[in-house]
């Protein structure tokens, strides 16, 4: 069994910056896992197991979580969701992350791996039709149900992107994580502003739900990692990011929350044509190509946003100052626009809360 590893060790072993850029994208991959709905039916599949590289201490965890009659593939699953214990359960230079992220991607296409759309009011509405009562939470069932005929629902994690078209890379990393706490109804006080969030809920009879808690004691026994804390925090968030106040995660909060449809055309459209040519190839593989106004015609709100936050956040900013300045996207003076299902997300490094559009653009 592996021992407790201590700060100068981890230096020492995990301190180059490709190991530990790669083990950054281990943890966002997980992150995005981790709070993804599944139904009681669904099972780790080949492709989301055969990338992981255990290392031999995740291989010994894994083995005690099968002795307590956890599946092979869910077995080796959970030491990716888990990731961490005394050492590393994952291997961050001999797992294929490629080929996890893909088969990441196609589960969230076909909707193996679901996640709620936030952008606007689609399942705020789907929920007041539903559900006349105040609720805190929804059971299984009830968040099947509230999903069912939704798009996919866009966030970002570093600089993976879920939505419609699976997981993409985005050309800049922002912290805007899946979440199953949502806005999703007003209180019957009159004089409350704020959306207050319902809980949604996964499946806990699937199997790789089921086992969470059992690696998770199995871990508790091998005693603290607080070394690990203290070695993520030198380069999961370094201080460049933290006081980087172009980011803007709110920005696109705002953007999902305050624009329609066809101003979310306009905005995508002006940042194909002025962005220099860094969002055509990513983009163009999904079929968006051709005369920008075109290529993003027939795209639908969920669409736009995942397209949107593949973007540079200058880029965004820029494109929405500069429709707003030329009047293609029309506020007269004095409109103030905000999110208001959104309103009180709290997003980015400092969870911020969203930023206005007027009719003189985006403050600065």
């Amino acid at each position: 069994m592996a021992t407790q590893l201590t700060l100068n060790e981890l230096m020492t072993t995990y301190g180059d910056a490709a190991t530990q850029d790669r083990l950054l994208q281990l943890m966002n991959l997980r992150t995005i896992l981790a709070d993804c709905i599944i139904d009681k039916s669904y099972r780790v599949s080949e492709g989301l197991h055969t990338p992981l590289a255990l290392t031999p201490y995740g291989t010994t965890v894994a083995e005690q979580v099968r002795k307590k009659a956890a599946p092979f593939y869910e077995s080796r699953l959970l030491c990716l969701l888990e990731l961490i214990g005394r050492d590393l359960l994952i291997d961050p230079i001999q797992t294929n992350i490629t080929a996890l992220k893909n088969e990441i991607s196609k589960q969230i296409k076909n909707f193996s791996l679901r996640l709620p759309f936030r952008g606007a009011r689609v399942l705020y509405d789907k929920f007041a039709i539903h559900h006349n009562e105040e609720r805190y939470s929804l059971s299984r069932v009830e968040t099947q149900e509230l999903l069912a005929d939704t798009p996919q629902g866009v966030f970002q994690v570093g600089k993976f992107v879920t939505g419609p078209y699976g997981l993409l890379t985005a050309l800049e990393s922002r912290h805007l994580p899946p979440t199953l706490a949502l806005p999703l109804q007003h209180c019957s006080d009159l004089s409350c502003d704020v959306v207050h969030h319902v809980n949604l809920s996964t499946d806990h009879e699937a199997e790789v739900n089921e086992h969470r808690s059992t690696i998770s004691k199995i871990l508790e026994r091998h005693g603290e990692m607080k070394a690990w804390r203290l070695f993520l925090e030198t380069f999961a968030t370094p201080a460049s990011q933290l006081l980087d106040d172009t980011r803007n995660e709110p920005l696109l909060v705002l953007a999902g929350d305050a624009f329609s449809d066809m101003e979310l055309r306009t905005v995508l459209a002006a940042i194909l044509d002025n962005d220099g040519g860094k969002l055509r190839p990513i983009v163009s593989p999904l079929g968006v190509t051709g005369r920008s106004e075109d290529a993003v015609g027939n795209l639908n709100r969920a669409q736009l946003l995942h397209l949107l936050y593949l973007a540079t956040s200058q880029d965004v900013r820029q494109a929405i100052d500069r429709l707003v300045f030329n009047g293609s996207i029309h506020v007269p003076t004095g409109e103030t626009r905000q999110a208001v299902v959104n309103k009180h997300v709290l997003v980015g490094p400092y969870q911020g809360e969203t930023v206005l559009a007027d009719s003189q653009g985006i403050p600065m």
